[in-house]
This record gives structure tokens, sequence and C-alpha cells, in this order.
């Protein structure tokens, strides 16, 4: 009875947990003299198709947005300045293509209203990517700390965090310490049985 009712609790949080929304999260902060960008998640494009055949850019995916990020690994920028709906988070914009020494992961983007992801990429696959700008400020990018927060047609999105770092605990560990835990829970119910 007991092993029925741990299997239900564990069944309710899996489903729970699949439900959640699909999110890309946006990382950018100094690093000594210079400003590291980070992203990670996976996003929903069901129902969204190419701008033109082949291009970067999806049509119109994005309900609220005005910003401006594109990061490819060999081409980058970050330009702040187009942030008018966002007060205070801007600055007035940065430098289009300053010298990036690191770039790698996949392609993404997003400018007005239109979101950027490889031309392969398949609905709610993972979306990772880091670059370093070399001798940068976030003030000379025209960024100021924050966070910003725009959603997808489809309720999906995207948080940029300006000026904090990443978490240190990254999600695998997170889910290992999470099982670990729970597994001590049960060991520890069944020494009081």
């Amino acid at each position: 009875m007991r092993f029925f009712r741990f299997g239900a609790a564990l069944a309710a949080l899996l489903a729970i947990a699949s439900a959640a929304q699909a999110a890309v999260v946006i990382y950018t902060w100094e690093d000594g003299p210079d400003v590291r960008v980070q992203y990670s998640g996976s996003l929903d494009t069901t129902g969204t198709s190419l701008k033109n055949s082949g291009e970067f850019f999806l049509r119109d995916v994005l309900a609220n947005a005005n910003i401006i990020v594109n990061i490819d690994g060999r081409h980058a920028y970050v330009n702040g300045g187009v942030f008018t709906s966002v007060v205070g988070l801007a600055g007035d914009g940065g430098p289009i293509y300053p010298l990036i020494v690191e770039g790698s992961g996949d392609n993404f983007g997003v400018s007005g209203h239109e979101l950027g992801l490889p031309e392969d990429y398949v609905s709610g696959a993972p979306i990772f990517g880091r670059m370093r700008f070399v001798d940068q400020s976030l003030a000379s990018l025209g960024l100021n700390p924050g966070n910003v927060v725009y959603t997808l047609a489809s309720a999906d999105t995207i948080t940029w965090t300006i000026g904090n770092p990443p978490a240190s605990v990254p999600l695998p560990a997170a889910g290992l310490l999470l099982l670990t835990a729970l597994g001590g829970m049960i060991a520890q119910r069944r020494r009081k049985a």
C-alpha cells in the first residue's frame, strides 16, 4: 500500500513537472573586464513558420517584445537601445558587433516580434549557447541590470537577466539532489515503521 501511494505521488509530481511551460533564460553579466552571455532552455514553436524560406527568424511569435539579441557563435550583438517599452533596463544601446572571442551553441535571437532559432530546430528541443564580449561592460553595451520577461504566442517565456550570472547549481545536479532527498525521506520513513 505504501509503495502504491509513493508511486501515485511520484506520478503526480512527474505529470505536474511535464506540464510546466517551456522557457529560455538569457543571462548577461560582467566577468572581470568582459561581458558573458549564456542562454538555455526550450521553446514550443508549434504552429509557427519561417519568415522566408531558409531564413533564421520565425514570424510574429512574440506577444510582447522590443529587443534585439542575436547569438550564433560567429556574429553576436546585444543592442539594448530598442527597449523603448521597458524603461530603465536598456540604456541607449551599444555597439552592434563588439569583439567576441568565444561563441558557441545554437543560433538564437529575438528581434522585434520575431524569434530566431536554428533552421532545423524541433519544437521543445533544448537550446543552449554562450559568448564572451572582450573588454566590454554592461554600460558599454548599453545595458542596465534588471530582468525582462517576454511571452511568446504559445505562452512560453524568454527571460533576460542582465547583471547576474546563472546559478552555480546546474539543473541535472538539482534533479539528483531532489532524488537523493526523496530517497532519504523514504529511508527515514521505513526506519520509523
